[in-house]
């Protein structure tokens, strides 16, 4: 490891090594001349003795020389390097606390985080006078401390010690990108990055952080790991009903768990009581879906969660969600000008299909609908529509900003240029639509292709069955981008789904004239419609629940009054959290926005008395699947993205002060110098 100098010019003083070496070279020339009277007797004792005391002559030399080339050394103040690029004792330390979920893990009586806040307190403490210090946490976002860079000491740790930890996921790429603000305001250059984390961070985040790191444009990085052994047991993710579900109804919500032990027990609670049980029969860290069958409760919205008993990391044993359960669904069917028995593309068979307890549904020709009965609908069909005002256009764009969803039965070729290029484009779909018409040689049948939500749990016989229907005109829809979970024999899409904004849309490509297809005669006609309307009913429950560390938002039917947002934790001792609310807009719909929700629970969008929603907040489950890097892992992660020298210690390594200075060599070679004159006068007393 190279030296560095304070006062590299004294080196110079090491060339008076050469003094003792010239004085010897002239004393080497002159000789003196004694009488004897004979040297017989010397001359035997004369070889022997001249031989030992050149060596130690020579040794003399050589030890005054190195006496003088080590006071020489001394004097340039030799330092080995530290941590630091900063040489001049007054340091700026940035850093880096990582507050995300998995640093609540518990190792020896207290959380990681506990231990990081610790460690920065105390380096806080010791940094030498005239020093500041910045502390950025790392979470889904990067938040500073303080209100700027702070001066080091007693103060400023007891507040690091304030610090609280997320319930989100480690950023890392973020972090060094906020990190420039802070390097550019800070008074000594260059600045110390100090990372202090369990290091979970993905591998893949290499990219990213290789942007990041160019940008920073510092190339020393410092960190001090705070780990143990990965925390065991996790709920990983929920699963709830892929279609809309009534009061009394069968239903089964899926967990994917993770035991600590193998047969760990895992409970669901729905408004705080227990409704099933499951046990996990695999090995511990291995993933498992679990079922929870159950019997849906009363219409409304209902707070659930997946739950284990606790073990070192208490964030991810449990997994809220909200079961929405309807009383029934108000469909709008809105339809074409009418005409024969079956109505305007089929209209009628669609309204029969749809019948019974679940569905309400209200037929209105297109020049009948207004935008009030798109507002207040569940669910809005379209079958062979009539051109459609501009008012109603923009409510069916709300419709899915609100995180609603639309039907589309279009077959009718006389409208194939108003569908193609105002009603899909305004919906999202950038295709062409070309009528087909088969001989009755050439009819076709259907594939289903993506077993996705609708066809979840349909029997092979029944798939058949719907297999089988005939189809002699059909609309092809080309270029287009959504997914094709049916195809004709053709290989045309005979159903397409996409998402537009927040709501999902599906596409079927015909209409229901038995003279085109005898699909409103299959027996399995009845049962599609009514799985593709209560899918879409239900719409993507799964993605309501929001990670932690994530924007929280709910889409206002109506504007409401003074609204707010009350975190309930799904930890038990922690409290009610009271947060602001911001109202904005968006295609003409009011959100309600709390922000960056960084603690897990059941987020309460509340207008004075009135609840108007819920929104579950849960632990990332990459703070439960992410592996902790070791050091090498993480030294190579931070060389790849473009740091120059990266030193890691562990928390229970002491001397990161002193390490980060470098160490003085000058009372070491002095000491060395002493030792050496002293050596010097023995053996020139002894000659």
């Amino acid at each position: 490891m190279p030296f560095t100098f304070l006062n590299p010019m004294m080196l110079f003083a090491a060339l008076g090594a050469a003094v003792p070496l010239i004085l010897h070279l002239i004393n080497m020339r002159k000789t003196k001349r004694v009488f004897f009277s004979s040297l017989h007797f010397l001359e035997e004792a004369q070889v022997n003795r001249s031989r030992s005391i050149g060596l130690r002559r020579l040794l003399l030399l050589l030890l005054r020389m190195l006496a003088i080339i080590l006071l020489a050394l001394a004097a340039a103040a030799p330092r080995l390097p530290g941590l630091s690029d900063n040489t001049t004792g007054k340091y700026s330390l940035l850093v880096l606390l990582d507050s995300s979920a998995s640093m609540q893990t518990v190792e020896e009586g207290e959380t990681r985080f506990s231990y990081a806040c610790t460690t920065a307190a105390d380096i806080c403490r010791t940094l030498p006078n005239d020093s500041e210090i910045q502390v950025l946490t790392l979470s889904s976002t990067t938040n500073e401390f303080f209100a700027g860079w702070v001066t080091a000491g007693e103060s400023s740790a007891d507040a690091i010690l304030q610090l609280t930890p997320t319930d989100g996921s480690a950023n890392l790429p973020a972090a060094f990108k906020q990190c420039r603000k802070w390097v550019e305001q800070a008074e000594n250059h260059p600045v110390d990055i100090l990372l202090v984390s369990d290091m979970q961070f993905s591998l893949s985040d290499s990219t990213i952080l290789k942007e990041a790191v160019k940008e920073l444009d510092i190339r020393t990085l410092n960190a001090i790991t705070i780990k143990s052994e990965p925390a065991d047991g996790a709920v990983l993710s929920v699963g709830l009903p892929l279609r809309a579900v009534v009061p009394d109804q069968p239903v089964t919500i899926t967990a994917m768990v993770s035991p600590a032990v193998k047969g760990q027990k895992y409970r669901l609670e729905l408004d705080g009581s227990l409704k099933a049980q499951a046990v996990a029969t695999v090995a511990p860290g291995v993933a498992q879906q679990l079922a929870f069958p159950i019997t849906a409760p009363k219409a409304g919205s209902h707070k659930g969660l997946i739950a284990s008993d606790s073990d070192r990391l208490r964030a991810d044993d449990s997994r809220p969600f909200v079961l929405e359960v309807c009383k029934s669904i108000n469909l709008l069917l809105i339809h074409g000008q009418d005409y024969g028995t079956a109505g305007r593309g089929g209209w009628r068979y669609l309204e029969t299909a749809l019948g019974g307890d679940l569905f309400n549904v209200t037929a209105l020709p297109s020049d009948k609908v207004a935008a009030g009965d798109i507002a207040t609908a569940d669910l809005v069909a379209l079958v062979d529509p009539d051109p459609l005002g501009r008012q109603i256009l923009t409510e069916l764009e709300k419709v899915t900003t609100r995180g609603g969803s639309l039907l589309l039965l279009l077959g009718d070729t006389n409208r194939l240029s108003y569908y193609q290029n105002t009603l899909l484009k305004t919906l999202g779909q950038e295709c062409e639509l070309v009528p087909v018409a088969r001989s009755e040689q050439g009819r076709e049948n259907l594939t289903v292709n993506n077993y996705g939500p609708v066809f979840t749990d349909l029997p092979e016989a029944a798939l058949e069955v719907l297999e089988a229907s005939i189809w002699r005109r059909y609309i092809d829809v080309k270029n287009s981008d959504a997914t094709f979970e049916m195809e004709f024999g053709s290989g045309s899409p005979a159903m397409l789904s996409w998402s537009q904004n927040s709501g999902q849309i599906i596409l079927l490509p015909f209409n229901l004239n038995n003279a085109e297809n005898d699909i409103e005669a299959n027996a399995m006609f009845p049962v599609l419609m009514q799985r593709i309307a209560a899918t879409l009913a239900v719409g993507n429950s799964s993605d309501s629940i929001r990670n932690a560390g994530e924007i929280v938002t709910f889409p206002l039917a109506e504007i409401a009054g003074s609204a707010s947002v009350l975190l309930e934790p799904i930890v038990n001792d922690k409290p009610l959290i009271s947060m602001p609310v911001n109202l904005r807009w968006q295609n003409g719909i009011g959100i309600l926005d709390a922000g960056i929700v960084d603690q897990a629970g059941f987020c309460w969008f509340v207008a004075g008395t009135d609840t108007l929603g819920v929104v579950p907040v849960t632990v990332p489950s990459s703070e439960s699947r992410n592996p902790l890097l070791s050091k090498a892992e993480f030294q190579k992660l931070a060389t790849d993205a473009g740091f120059e020298r990266v030193s890691t210690l562990s928390v229970n390594e002491t001397g990161f002060i002193s390490g980060l200075s470098g160490r003085e060599m000058a009372p070491w070679i002095l000491l060395l110098c002493v030792i050496t004159l002293l050596f010097e006068g023995y053996l020139a007393r002894r000659a």
